[in-house]
């Protein structure tokens, strides 16, 4: 199963609040808000992120990477790093952007692209078998995307499950994924239900993925 990105014990001290943008369902694009540069040295990959969104750091970055694999289940993917931003929508609800470098779901690209149609029920059962009260409906069966680093698979699906007050949530996922010398990149984007259609964030999350460049060749040990 893809352990996505819902980071665990989210502590977000100073965001750029997307201020009316969720009063007028209206998610900018990159070239009306503008961007900035993210350039990861050390894992090999960079992209242009939304002004509006902010960078949570190394050290929460690893602390999440690390509770994601402590809390990995036997049918759960090793992730390797996965790093977050995020903006407020409200004063309490927030849309998260990370990117997963995780051990390869299938044998190939191919495989991963023929088994999307299958996502939900594959997610579903297994979060069942976990004990998870989560149940996940799927937006398409896949697409693939043309990008610079050649074609990206994207997924969308909803996500209902209880939040922490015990009252029932809902949020939009929609993220790319390829796989590069061993390793699956993930490129999620998390938003809470009601505020931005799938199809803004989906434009979003493409013109954002215009802009990866995988530079350093990483292979898993």
């Amino acid at each position: 199963m893809k352990k996505l990105i819902r980071a665990t014990a989210l502590l977000i001290a100073v965001l750029m609040p997307l201020c009316a943008v969720a009063e007028e369902l209206y998610l900018p694009s990159m070239a009306e808000a503008g961007s900035s540069g993210y350039n990861n040295t050390y894992l090999g990959y960079s992209l242009q992120i939304p002004s509006y969104l902010s960078f949570l750091g190394e050290d929460f970055a690893a602390e999440n990477t690390a509770y994601i694999n402590e809390n990995n289940g036997e049918d759960d993917d090793w992730v390797y790093d996965v790093h977050y931003w995020a903006a407020f929508i409200t004063e309490k609800d927030y849309m998260l952007f990370g990117v997963q470098l995780k051990e390869c779901t299938y044998d190939s690209f191919e495989t991963e692209v023929a088994m999307a149609p299958q996502y939900a029920a594959i997610s579903n059962a297994q979060l069942q078998a976990a004990g998870s009260d989560s149940v996940v409906a799927q937006l398409h069966d896949g697409i693939l995307r043309d990008t610079p680093m050649g074609p990206m698979l994207e997924t969308a699906y909803t996500r209902t499950y209880t939040d922490s007050e015990g009252n029932e949530a809902k949020e939009t996922v929609v993220y790319y994924d390829f796989y590069y010398n061993t390793i699956e990149y993930c490129f999620v984007m998390e938003v809470p239900d009601g505020y931005f259609t799938y199809e803004s964030i989906q434009a979003l999350l493409d013109e954002m993925m215009q802009t990866v460049n995988v530079e350093l060749v990483l292979g898993a040990a």
